[in-house]
């Protein structure tokens, strides 16, 4: 249930000047509605007042190897670089040392994962005849060290940290799982670990994983405490119900169907009903019984989407293995989402035509947020606004 509450101090001024801001806002908000449909009146006026606005939280997922399927689970422990266990594992191709996406391989969404007795385990979610694999969830510290790369992302710039191999026989099950009836001999991909500090476990021994470089196009967005594991842009990718709807309700009136939340692989999903009101946010909290005090988040930029998100994605229950979808044919929603969630109205030739849906956030001070456990039914309150719409916003 989505609630709003009235900061108090709107009120400390005096009534007099209560009623100025009222009359003022009213004004400013009717001139907002006329050129646009997809907020009404009374919300953006609630945001101009500064009214708080508070989303359950419906859904908690996490995605332990990077591009593989992911876990739906009713409570997640938080870590100073996201979700624990959420992509700290990524498949890498041996004779580029370059990180594998579902760009290059699609059927790795097929790839289903499992956090059984302290281990990840892996299955082939298409062809379970090929059984299945596991490797341990911590770092021992005494692997193989590998360094790896990823393609320069507009968000990080470029990637190569150091990677713990998690050995030939998981390696060997991986080459048969994504290459099927063309794998040969050569174990050709490989499960690699985030390392910490001097390739100990990253747990404990924590560090800077990824820092934004000074040539990344989004790196005044973040800050000197914001690093990441394997997550493309952010620490925790958030989704709207709300946002989905208003997609699903364009994609119907064109005679397409809908498509899930599934599709965009976020970490959170927040119920509400005002379709894309996360592009105003600014400071968040995340509120629930084991939060203490709360945990603050900031909003750091919308999520550009890619082709990922025309495939059938696959998301399982912890321990439980669903069936698979054939995937989806059409550039839908990709396409849809090109006619109305462009950044500056496709204007920004930095993102060549990119979507925005779901929202990149990060911690104010990570390590505050370490070990604390958030679930399903707690709240994001929405504490501050943005003064413009980060899809208009120039960053």
């Amino acid at each position: 249930m989505v609630q709003w509450t009235l900061m108090t101090s709107c009120f400390t001024q005096g009534i007099g000047k209560h009623h100025l801001l009222m009359s003022g806002a009213l004004g400013l908000a009717a001139l907002a509605s006329l050129s646009s449909g997809q907020s009404s009146l009374l919300q953006r006026l609630r945001r101009f007042l500064g009214w708080r606005r508070q989303h359950r939280i419906v859904g908690i997922r996490i995605f332990p190897v990077k591009s593989m399927a992911g876990l739906e689970l009713p409570f997640a422990e938080l870590g100073s670089h996201g979700f624990a266990h959420d992509r700290r594992f990524a498949v890498v191709d041996r004779s580029s040392g370059q990180v594998l996406t579902q760009r290059e391989r699609a059927r790795m969404r097929l790839i289903t994962p499992s956090l059984i007795d302290g281990h990840l385990v892996l299955q082939d979610g298409e062809r379970p005849e090929n059984g299945s694999v596991r490797v341990p969830l911590m770092d021992s510290g005494e692997g193989e060290l590998v360094k790896m790369w990823a393609k320069p992302s507009q968000e990080w710039g470029t990637c190569e940290p150091l990677c713990a191999d998690c050995g030939n026989e998981v390696a060997r099950w991986l080459t048969q799982a994504l290459d099927g009836q063309e794998a040969g001999e050569e174990l050709k991909y490989r499960l690699v670990r985030m390392a910490g500090e001097g390739g100990k476990c990253y747990e404990e021994k924590p560090k800077k994983l990824r820092k934004a470089g000074a040539e990344a196009v989004w790196a005044d967005c973040y800050g000197e405490h914001d690093n990441l594991v394997f997550q493309d842009g952010s620490p925790m990718l958030i989704a709207s119900l709300a946002s989905l709807s208003e997609l699903n309700r364009r994609l119907q009136k064109e005679g397409k169907p809908p498509v899930n939340v599934s599709r965009f692989r976020a970490n959170l999903i927040v119920d509400g009903n005002e379709p894309f009101e996360e592009d105003w946010w600014s400071r968040m909290t995340l509120q629930g019984s084991d939060l203490g005090s709360g945990v603050a988040l900031k909003l750091a930029k919308p999520c550009h989407r890619c082709i990922v998100t025309t495939k059938t994605q696959v998301i399982v229950g912890e321990g439980e293995h669903g069936e698979t979808r054939p995937t989806n044919t059409s550039l839908e929603p990709l396409t849809t989402l090109k006619k109305f969630r462009l950044q500056r109205s496709g204007q920004d030739k930095r993102f060549k035509g990119a979507p925005c849906f779901a929202v990149n956030a990060s911690f104010v001070s990570p390590p505050d947020s370490a070990r604390r456990k958030i679930h399903v039914g707690d709240t994001l309150s929405v504490d501050t606004w943005a003064s413009q719409s980060a899809l208009k916003a120039t960053f």
